[in-house]
């Protein structure tokens, strides 16, 4: 998806906005937005994206709650112990 907008001459990616917008729907990569917008480090990157409030790109909510439910049996033995020192319990 991402190489689709970046070579396809007919994509109109003229604005901050819509660079900004492309890269928070994955539809270019961070280096391109960055090139794009003349940014040098990923911070600036982020800082316009929440100026601008836009979501970074990622995961969605079906694939973060399986990697969770995977990633929950092998993280239990280790937050058990700290779970039961915590005052209250």
């Amino acid at each position: 998806m991402a190489d689709d907008i970046a070579t396809n001459p007919q994509s109109t990616l003229f604005s901050p906005l819509q660079i900004l917008r492309a890269y928070s729907k994955g539809e270019i990569d961070i280096d391109l937005a960055l090139v794009k917008l003349g940014l040098d480090h990923q911070r600036q990157l982020m800082i316009a994206m929440a100026d601008a409030e836009l979501s970074l790109p990622g995961t969605d909510d079906t694939e973060l709650n399986r990697q969770a439910k995977e990633a929950e049996p092998i993280l239990r033995a280790y937050l058990k112990p700290a779970f039961a020192k915590l005052p209250g319990r």
